[in-house]
């Protein structure tokens, strides 16, 4: 099996002796020194056009991550990144994801870890610990779950409603609305109500949104008066032929 060249960047000499220690135990992994201190690169004999891992210290000060992904990415060099580092939150770890690094460790996980870690992020795979994962993927979830709201196919939305709806869409206050409709303006403020309950929205944009997703020909609506009626209305809504 191919060995795996694994060049440390790290903080202080006290961290590249403690992890050449822990990755010796590997016969699969090769920790190389870089060949300069202030740009950290693999030393004569090491091929870096050819594919191995930077296991880069957030800590170091000598050069910000950004600036050395940039240099790597320069020099045509096959790096894969993996980050470690006492903590980073959501937002940093996507803009470290953004800029090149393919993996993050917690330091203290570096132990147990490490080496499944450079042979995942080696494999061309990404390494995140699972509470970040859980994490992230709990805000998709979240998100996800709020703009779903926006797509959801309009049901038990009376006639009534869907000419309130459709005169929302075009920008119309309640009062405008009662006028346009013969209705008072309490009425459709209970229509509204009905309707931000129905599809699960919380105010008109999100209203507006849905009814935009319903393939409604916005040129048509303009030109909507009095005289369509509520059923007409949703037959264009649901594209059924008035035939």
């Amino acid at each position: 099996m191919t060995v795996i060249n694994t060049l440390l960047v790290t903080r202080s000499q006290v961290y590249k002796e403690a992890l050449m220690r822990m990755l010796e135990r590997d016969r699969l992994i090769r920790a190389i020194i870089p060949s300069d201190f202030v740009l950290p690169l693999p030393p004569a004999g090491v091929d870096g056009r050819k594919p191995f891992v930077v296991l880069y210290d957030l800590a170091v000060k000598k050069m910000s991550f950004t600036d050395y992904a940039t240099e790597l990415e320069r020099r045509h060099l096959q790096a894969r990144i993996l980050l470690y580092g006492d903590e980073a939150n959501d937002e940093e770890l996507l803009f470290y994801m953004s800029r090149g690094a393919h993996g993050f460790l917690l330091s203290d996980q570096l132990g147990n870890l490490l080496v499944t870690a450079i042979k995942h992020v080696a494999a061309g795979s990404l390494w995140m610990p699972h509470k970040i994962v859980a994490g992230f993927v709990e805000k998709v979830v979240s998100e996800f779950s709020h703009v779903s709201k926006l797509f959801r196919v309009p049901c038990a939305v009376s006639p009534r409603e869907q000419e309130v709806w459709a005169m929302i869409n075009q920008g119309r206050g309640n009062k405008e609305i009662g006028d346009k409709l013969r209705i008072t303006e309490r009425t459709v403020k209970f229509h509204v109500s009905q309707l931000l309950s129905k599809l699960q929205v919380t105010n008109r944009r999100e209203l507006m949104l849905i009814f935009r997703r319903s393939n409604i020909d916005v040129n048509q609506l303009n030109a909507l008066d009095s005289a369509i009626t509520g059923p007409a209305l949703v037959d264009r809504i649901y594209g059924r032929s008035s035939s």
